[in-house]
């Protein structure tokens, strides 16, 4: 059996040519869909249904340190979709190098600004980035062999 290796800092997010910077010191990048891939039902007499689901949005939801500069990039994305006219929709990568993971959505704008606290300690500012859909791929393996 070969060992696996996953490294953290081999994991990238890219928005529009931006490389982001600052990760948050657990999670720091999650992908959720909107909406499950297929639904199903049954019927009284045991039949069943699965009806595929034409949602492919979701959020991915980016976890950076309260000194992060990437901050600053996406409360410039945020002040423009607020300016207007109409939201600034960007493309966003995020590719594991560990491996064969890669998510890639071609139009992403920003859903929700991050919560801020103030403390003892630094703390972490997580921006929700809604996509439309996601390009096919992406959910492979993680790790790469040692």
């Amino acid at each position: 059996m070969t060992a696996k290796t996953y490294r953290a800092d081999e994991v990238s997010v890219n928005i529009k040519g931006r490389l982001i910077e600052g990760y948050g010191e657990d999670e720091f990048v999650s992908i959720e869909m909107s909406a499950p891939r297929t639904t199903k039902m049954v019927g009284s007499s045991g039949e069943v249904v699965f009806s595929q689901n034409a949602d492919k949005s979701g959020t991915v939801t980016i976890t950076l340190l309260q000194s992060s500069a990437s901050n600053d990039y996406f409360q410039e994305w945020l002040d423009r979709n607020e300016r207007g006219p109409g939201l600034d929709y960007r493309p966003l990568v995020v590719r594991d190098l560990n491996g064969r993971a890669k998510f890639s959505a071609p139009h992403c704008t920003i859903e929700e600004e991050p919560q801020i606290t103030y403390g003892r300690s630094a703390s972490m500012r997580a921006w929700k980035i809604g996509f439309a859909r996601r390009d096919p791929g992406g959910i492979r393996g993680s790790t790469a062999a040692t």
